[in-house]
């Protein structure tokens, strides 16, 4: 009797976790679907938010055509790109990343509710921001440096490399792999002394975290051959990339391989 009560009871504890398992595979599925939405409406508006500003807020009279979709849409397409070039292109940066990783995170919240998955999400919401925001500053600064040294006599080397396409980019792509370990060294302080202290897991660089950093890194390609990567919409990607980046975030859970649950 005892014997088949055991087996009862194991039978109950089997089910049980069955039922959990495939309880918790809904939910994160669920919360993936909402991440990756809300990781689209807030990339939509800080691309609104650059576009503002790239474009000073102001929508041309002309740009709708009467009885003219394809001039419309032409239109639309020319008004809607985005200049990443100077502060107000790294605002536009800035501003579709943030929006993307809060989008993701507050979205995802609506069906995850576990305080553990929360500081997960955080931690990679910070990583993804800090990963576009660190970089991309230190990229801009190391271009705008060489532009501005390149006028000292004392500093020829300067002009050297600010006439030389190639050499350029090279340097500013070494300023932008430079950012990449800052941002990440930051964003493992701040998760490990701010977020979560109990937890102190490491980030590490992954290929995917260079996506966003495709407009700085494309344009070093470009320059070995002129013409095949050049003339490439690059910035029309970001939009993109941020989407699929973001919602990385909303994702996020304790109960991965990073912990022994």
């Amino acid at each position: 009797m005892n014997i088949n009560n055991s087996q009862n009871e194991l039978y109950k504890n089997f089910n049980y976790a069955i039922n959990e398992r495939n309880r918790v595979i809904v939910r994160d599925k669920k919360t993936q679907k909402r991440a990756l939405i809300g990781s689209i409406l807030g990339t939509m508006a800080g691309f609104g938010i650059a576009l503002a500003i790239n474009k000073k807020g102001t929508v041309p009279k002309d740009i709708f055509v009467k009885n003219d979709l394809k001039k419309t849409f032409k239109n639309i397409y020319n008004f809607t790109d985005i200049d990443y070039e100077g502060l107000k292109g790294y605002f536009a940066m800035v501003s579709q990343s943030a929006g993307a990783v809060i989008g993701s995170i507050i979205a995802a919240k609506s069906t995850d509710k576990d305080k553990r998955n929360e500081k997960e999400k955080i931690k990679q919401g910070i990583f993804t921001v800090n990963n576009v925001v660190i970089p991309a500053a230190l990229a801009k600064l190391t271009e705008y440096g060489i532009e501005k040294l390149s006028n000292q006599k004392s500093l020829s080397v300067f002009k050297t490399i600010n006439n030389n396409k190639f050499l350029k980019n090279m340097t500013i792509l070494v300023g932008l792999v430079a950012g990449l370990g800052i941002s990440l060294s930051v964003s493992n302080t701040i998760n490990s002394n701010f977020v979560d202290k109990e937890h102190q897991t490491k980030k590490t660089i992954k290929p995917k975290d260079l996506l966003v950093h495709i407009d700085d890194i494309i344009p070093v390609l470009a320059s070995f051959k002129d013409g095949i990567f050049s003339k490439l919409p690059l910035g029309r990607l970001l939009p993109f990339i941020y989407c699929f980046i973001g919602a990385e975030s909303g994702e996020k859970t304790y109960y991965n391989k990073d912990h022994s649950h």
